[in-house]
């Protein structure tokens, strides 16, 4: 499941976000070749590094 921070929810949905989808473009260069490895890590990612949506 996802966490509140900054006000901003973090989760396992958070690829399906259109909000992140800037995100996953900054951490996620590799497009879906990157997403098959790190798949619902990129939640733990975006969490450990403290990204949110704008």
């Amino acid at each position: 499941d996802g966490k509140i921070i900054g006000g901003r929810y973090v989760g396992e949905s958070v690829n399906q976000h259109p909000d992140f989808t800037w995100v996953n473009a900054k951490i996620n260069p590799y497009g879906s070749a990157a997403k098959k490895y790190f798949g619902d890590g990129m939640a733990t990612l975006m969490q450990e590094s403290g990204v949110t949506a704008k």
